[in-house]
């Protein structure tokens, strides 16, 4: 059973974090709990895979990479939301929530070619019982920005102008209690709030029920994908590594195929297990909690577990292989980025392509009825990476 969830919204600098941050703390409501996402953990590798397209801010608007920034959204807002808010649905007392997904349909409102099934998986969260909806001139947010400290490469005018007008249309047709108030006066602002807020909540039920969240496993059809090389503009540097991708191979057959490579291999052998699904995990959890009735959208499924599954396999590539391409040895792992490009429906699959593109290219794939010895001798044969 929880109480009564009040979401924030609104751009950058419109001052949701401090009117929420009072309202939990204040006694207006009894006292509350307060919550903000404070990490952009895959937004943040996506900078770094892509440096050049992060430092243009075209490129967040406009493009693949904006697509690429959003599911990064998503899923580190998804993170955040099955990590630190439902754990703790149960707890009594208001839940003050700074910012919820209101904000990501709105941002997929301008991207160009996003698709809805970023907008379905924003939305397998709990419902607010009363959404803040602070308005305030983007040029005024962006000074507030400034004054706090740094901007993010995510603050800038043009951005925060179209984000802006998009939140109309995010909120079109919405059925939910909603205060709207321009936020030019903090103190006025708040008395506005903190005089609305209680009508809005009459008559709702102190407690309500937690849905229970039902544990899916991800489990796409895959096939092998053809052999391709794509360029290692992200993993830049001298690289003396060479990479083994394994395809199809079950974890019987991968044990096989590493024993016979280091019998084979003139040097070191090492294994990679990327087998850490964490936002698989969470979409799979939050695409069966039932906010969403996915029979509408019966594709959406897919393509949101295949994004997760490629966020997972960035944040392994950066922790575990980058760190061992200038070492002379061979490093192998078992399904790869190609392999879920390929697994995925072909527009899916295109799109992952160009998130992996900067990802150091597999020297060889290996399949199950590869000869692994013969691979391996003409890879030594090879010029060297």
């Amino acid at each position: 059973m929880r109480g009564p969830l009040v979401a924030l919204e609104g751009i950058d600098g419109a001052g949701k974090t401090s009117l929420a941050q009072h309202l939990a703390h204040g006694e207006r409501l009894g006292g509350g709990t307060y919550f903000k996402k404070d990490t952009r953990d895959n937004m943040e590798r996506l900078a770094r895979l892509k440096p050049l397209e992060a430092a243009r801010p075209e490129s967040q608007i406009r493009g693949g990479f904006a697509r690429e920034l959003r599911w990064a959204a998503v899923l580190d807002h998804l993170t955040y939301v099955y990590r630190a808010v439902v754990p703790r649905l149960g707890e009594p007392g208001p839940k003050i929530l700074d910012r919820w997904y209101h904000g990501g349909l709105a941002w997929s409102v301008f991207v160009e070619g996003l698709s809805g099934s970023s907008e379905t998986l924003l939305q397998c969260v709990p419902e607010p019982d009363v959404v803040i909806r602070l308005e305030v001139d983007p040029a005024t947010a962006l000074s507030r920005i400034a004054r706090r400290g740094a901007v993010k490469e995510d603050e800038f005018f043009e951005l925060l102008d179209v984000y802006a007008r998009s939140y109309d249309i995010a909120f079109a047709g919405s059925v939910l209690p909603l205060i709207r108030k321009e936020n030019v006066d903090y103190d006025e602002t708040v008395r506005f709030v903190e005089s609305a807020l209680p009508r809005a909540l009459d008559g709702m039920p102190a407690v309500r029920p937690v849905p229970r969240a039902l544990w899916r496993r991800p489990g796409a059809a895959r096939r092998a994908p053809p052999d391709g090389k794509r360029p290692d503009g992200g993993f830049a540097g001298r690289r003396r590594a060479r990479l083994i991708a394994l395809h199809g191979l079950d974890a019987a057959q991968t044990s096989a195929a590493a024993d016979v490579m280091r019998r084979a291999w003139r040097g070191p052998v090492v294994v990679l297990d990327p087998a850490r699904d964490d936002h698989a995990r969470v979409t799979a959890t939050a695409l069966g909690a039932g906010y969403v009735d996915l029979s509408e959208v019966p594709q959406a499924a897919a393509e949101c577990l295949a994004w997760a599954r490629a966020f997972d396999l960035l944040k392994f590539y950066e922790d575990a292989v980058r760190p061992r391409l200038e070492d002379d040895v061979l490093l192998v792992w078992r399904d790869g980025p190609s392999w879920l490009a390929e697994a995925a429906e072909p527009q899916i699959g295109a799109e992952l392509k160009a998130l992996f593109a900067p990802l150091p290219a597999a020297d060889a794939i290996l399949r199950p009825r590869d000869d692994v010895e013969g691979r391996l001798a003409a890879l030594r044969q090879a010029a060297p990476v």
